[in-house]
Formats: C-alpha cells, sequence, structure tokens
C-alpha cells in the first residue's frame, strides 16, 4: 500500500486480506451496497486470487455491478458470479477472451435483471449468446459486443424481437452483420440513442434508411468504414431530430451534400466526422455557417484540390469555438501542390483559440506553424505526422508554450532529433508519447525522457537506432505500462530477460 492511500483503501485492503485467514473473515453482507460495490472493484483491481474474489461475491449479496474487465477470468470463476450475484444490473466481460460461448450463457440465464452487458473482443461469443439474452434479459438497455465475429445477423435478429428496450449497441468491427438484422433493430428498438455501426462493412443504404427514418431518438451514430453507403442513405430519408455526433468517416461514396440533411433535420448536431468524403465545398461551408456557434470538431482529410488556405481562412472566420483541429492527407503525392502553409495553418491558430487537440499530417508547412499554434492554443493533444519542414525549433517551440501538453506523437519524421526531444521532455505533464519510425532518434533522446515523471505510455515502433539500454533504464525511474517497441531492430535479445 503506497504512501498516499486514503483510508477508505487502507480498510478495503485490511478486508480483503481478512478473508486470506478463514478464521477471522469479516462479515460484509451487512455493508451498504455503495461499500460492497467499492470493495469488488478494489479487490479486482489489486487481487489474483480467484478464490477470495469467488468468496466475497458469495456474500456481497447486494452487488450491483461487476467489472471483470481485462482480467482474464477462468471459466469457474465466470459461473460463480451468476450463482452468487443474480440481482446484478451491470457486467462488464471485456477481453475475457478464453471463456466458451456456453458459460456466458449460463451467466446471462441466471443474471436476469441485467440492463448492461459488454462483451467486447470475446472470441467465443456467438448467436447461442444473443438467444439467451433475448430469452433471459430481455430489459437490457446496453449492449456491446466488439469484435464479436461470430454474431451475425441471426443472432441480432433475436435481440431486436425481444430487446425493445435497448437504447446503447455497439457492433463495431463486425463483418458478419448484414442489412436485415439492422433493419430489424431499428424497426424495434426506436429508443436507441447510441449505435455504433463502424466497420460493419456488409451494411448498404437499406439498412441505413430504416435506421435514421425510424431511430428518431438517436443522439450518437458512428457510420465509419461502412462502405457501400451513397447520399441517398440520408437525404430524404433523415428524422434524427436529437442527433449530436455522426461518424462518416471513410464512406467513400457519401458526398458532403448530406452535410444540408443533417443540420437541417438535426439543429443541435456539433460533431460531424468527415473524412474521405466526396468533398463539395459549397454544402461544406453552408454547414459551418450554420453550426459555427456550437461546432467543437472539425477534420478535414480529403483532396487538396478542395482543402487548401483559402478554406482554412473560411473555417477560421466561421468557427472560433472550435476544439479539436485535424488537417491532412494520407497520400503524400499531393504535398506537391503546397496548397496548405503556414498562412492557413496560422489564420486557424489566430482565430480559434480555444484548440486544445491539434492533427496535422502530410502537410507542407513549417516551425512557423508550430509557432504560432502553441503560442495562441491551449494544446493538450498534439500530433504531427509526415511534416518533414518541421524540426527540432518547433519542439523547442512546443516545449516552451505548452506547460499543459499530455500527448504527443510525431510519426515518420526525417528532422526531428535528440535535441528535439530535450526539448520536449522539459514538459513535466506528458503522460503519452509516440516517436514512431523517426529516423534520426537515438538513444541518447530516448533517455531524456527519464525527465517526464508521469510518462505512461511510450511508443517507438520502427526506430531503428535505438537500443534496449535507455528503454531499461526508463522502466527503472518511470511507471511506463503501455510501450511498443515493434520493428526496433537492435533491441538485442537480452531485453526481455532484463
Amino acid at each position: 500500500m503506497g504512501k498516499n492511500a486514503s483510508l477508505l483503501e487502507l480498510c478495503l485492503a485490511f478486508i480483503c486480506n481478512s478473508f486470506s485467514n478463514s478464521d477471522n473473515k469479516i462479515d460484509i453482507s451487512s455493508l451498504s451496497s455503495e461499500l460492497q460495490q467499492k470493495l469488488v472493484d478494489y479487490m479486482i483491481k489489486t487481487e489474483d486470487d480467484c478464490e477470495k474474489l469467488i468468496t466475497i461475491l458469495k456474500v456481497a449479496k447486494k452487488l450491483r455491478a461487476l467489472d471483470l474487465s481485462n482480467c482474464y477470468p477462468s471459466s469457474s470463476l465466470i459461473v460463480k458470479v451468476g450463482d452468487f450475484c443474480p440481482s446484478l444490473r451491470e457486467l462488464n466481460l471485456q477481453n475475457c477472451r478464453g471463456v466458451e460461448s456456453k458459460t456466458i450463457c449460463t451467466v446471462i440465464e441466471k443474471c436476469t435483471l441485467l440492463e448492461t452487458l459488454i462483451l467486447n473482443d470475446i472470441w467465443n461469443v456467438d448467436d447461442d449468446c444473443m438467444k439467451a439474452i433475448a430469452q433471459f434479459c430481455s430489459k437490457i438497455t446496453v449492449l456491446s459486443l466488439q469484435r464479436c465475429r461470430r454474431v451475425t445477423s441471426e443472432g441480432l435478429i433475436h435481440i431486436a424481437k425481444s430487446c425493445t428496450d435497448l437504447r446503447s449497441l455497439d457492433t463495431k468491427d463486425n463483418r458478419s452483420i448484414e442489412d436485415d438484422a439492422i433493419s430489424a433493430i431499428a424497426k424495434s428498438c426506436t429508443k436507441l440513442v447510441y449505435l455504433n455501426l463502424k466497420s460493419c462493412l456488409h451494411l448498404t443504404n437499406s439498412s441505413i434508411v430504416e435506421v435514421v427514418s425510424r431511430c428518431t431518438n438517436l443522439r450518437v451514430l458512428n457510420l465509419k468504414n461502412c462502405a457501400r453507403l451513397t447520399d441517398d442513405a440520408f437525404i430524404g430519408h433523415f428524422k434524427c431530430s436529437s442527433l449530436t455526433k455522426i461518424n462518416l468517416d471513410f464512406c467513400l461514396f457519401v458526398s458532403t451534400k448530406v452535410l444540408t440533411t443533417l443540420i437541417t433535420c438535426a439543429p443541435n448536431i456539433d460533431e460531424v466526422n468527415m473524412q474521405y468524403l466526396i468533398f463539395e465545398v459549397d454544402p461544406f461551408l453552408d454547414f459551418l455557417k450554420r453550426t459555427s456557434h456550437r461546432l467543437r470538431k472539425l477534420h478535414l482529410f480529403n483532396d487538396y484540390n478542395f482543402i487548401d488556405d483559402e478554406l482554412l481562412f473560411k473555417v477560421a472566420e466561421l468557427c472560433p469555438n472550435l476544439k479539436r483541429f485535424f488537417v491532412g492527407s494520407n497520400d503524400v503525392r499531393r504535398l506537391i501542390n503546397n496548397v496548405i502553409t503556414d498562412k492557413g495553418i496560422g489564420k486557424i491558430a489566430l482565430s480559434c483559440k480555444e484548440i486544445t487537440k491539434v492533427f496535422l499530417s502530410e502537410l507542407a508547412i513549417t516551425d512557423e506553424s508550430l509557432k504560432v499554434l502553441v503560442q495562441n492554443c491551449p494544446i493538450t493533444v498534439l500530433s504531427i505526422k509526415d511534416c518533414q519542414q518541421v524540426t527540432d525549433e518547433g519542439l523547442r517551440y512546443a516545449g516552451q508554450y505548452l506547460p499543459n501538453l499530455e500527448k504527443l506523437s510525431i510519426l515518420g519524421s526525417y528532422t526531428i532529433t535528440d535535441s528535439g526531444v530535450l526539448e520536449i521532455a522539459k514538459n513535466g505533464k506528458l503522460q503519452e508519447i509516440r516517436l514512431i519510425d523517426c529516423h534520426k532518434l537515438s538513444d541518447a533522446g530516448v533517455l531524456q525522457l527519464q525527465y517526464c515523471k508521469k510518462l505512461r505510455v511510450l511508443h517507438l515502433a520502427e526506430s531503428y537506432s535505438i537500443t534496449s539500454s535507455p528503454i531499461i533504464e526508463l522502466f527503472q525511474i518511470l511507471k511506463i505500462v503501455d510501450l511498443n517497441i515493434s520493428y526496433c531492430k537492435r533491441m538485442g535479445p537480452y531485453f526481455f530477460e532484463a
């Protein structure tokens, strides 16, 4: 137990330790539901002893929520959840990958009061689990099935028929779901306020027409990478008047014409992701004019024939309240046009002084852009990808003017050296640093990161010159929990032993 442990944590630790001694167990049945909840949460966070957790679950009759995400619990523990916690309202099993479908079905059959169920990244979740939910947990309101790729349209149709109180459904990255399932959901689950269909690649206009015309309570709709959609899915059908956020990134056959429909039918919309839409300037500018007072996030990743300094000037004029600004391209060949320059970025920085998150990708900008951005905007997250005219001098400005910078990403740089890393390492609040494919980064630069006392995430992928030596030293000094050194070919065979 650390020096800064609270009195509550000390008490929870004492209670947990009492369960190691069968003669001195503390009776927790009389504790309030809130304290029982805190005890179980604390034990999951700090203990690896499944038997001790089972013992506590057996007497924590007032438990209403259980989060076993990323704990890799055994199937026997999951079964005990059903035996001992029939009153659960919320259950999170995210990333419990070894759990079998039958085990999950058993829990569902016993926890019939469940309202929230998170099953993300469990490979064995299948249509049998969906049938069990439909049969035993028909009052469920939140269901998350990210990357549960054995769930098919058949399983979701069972959900649609029985779980009509559903408010939130997440089927992100499920490539087995087709139009019939989403159409059934839209027709039956009209209370939906959140729907994530990202990368459900088989969906077409027919199911999305049902969603946008029937689910009128929707506030958040994610259709990123649903690449078969066109404008016809929205224009003339859209009735989601409560919508505030929509993600249309990589809907390659959808154009900015749909923005006119969105703002007309959903007057409170304040966030639209539109990377790689078919870009037409007039409807885009009309959208900006009609949302300028509240628009907080803007992604401009399209053909440079349309996005240039002149367009950025208009964005700066119309959207002074922007909080997040992302601009660039993934096509480096368009750099030859040089149509986004320091002038455009400078105008954004001088007009939109509330920006906290900036992403700049493959732009022909220089250190001057970075200088004016960091001098005028309270940036906490900064990402620079393949901007080869940004040098150590730009990082010096960032280190000097961004005392609250928390996340920094430099990707694909031939110009950033150890000197630039030293300038940014002086920032005491940095928590995440990504220096990926930085060709001039060496061990000396990596070692400078020891001054980032709050650093928890460090990604150095494709940094071909670094060795294991500075990494080992950083681990002795800092509390890094997320390290990426893929393709760092000089790590050596002894790194993992160390």
